[in-house]
């Protein structure tokens, strides 16, 4: 797997397959909802945090996997359209985008 932001969280345990397949299977179960990763981590048996690292992590590779988990503002979801895929990837580019802007203008920055 290639290197993930979740290399750098301090402590951060392996994901469990018990976990991921629980996520999968509640996700799969309600498709179209979506759930707060605080919601997720308790149906699931992830550990509840106030990030919840291990919950992200494993839609991080459950998505590498193939799963078609997306997410927004109400939480994560399972996909039923390829037209909500195409949607989040619409997200996750304009998030990338203010990212760079970020970079860029800190990269200005003389103190």
């Amino acid at each position: 797997m290639t290197e993930t932001i979740y290399q750098t969280v301090p402590n951060l345990k392996e994901v469990k397959q018990e976990s991921k397949d629980s996520l999968v299977g509640f996700l799969r179960s309600n498709p179209g909802r979506f759930y707060t990763a605080s919601k997720l981590a308790v149906e699931c048996g992830f550990p509840r945090t106030t990030t919840n690292p291990e919950l992200r992590k494993a839609v991080t590779e459950l998505i590498a996997e193939g799963k078609p988990i997306i997410s927004n503002a109400k939480g994560f979801g399972w996909a039923v359209h390829q037209n909500q895929i195409e949607h989040y990837i619409e997200q996750l580019q304009f998030r990338m985008l203010g990212i760079q802007r970020r970079i860029n203008d800190l990269r200005k920055l003389r103190i």
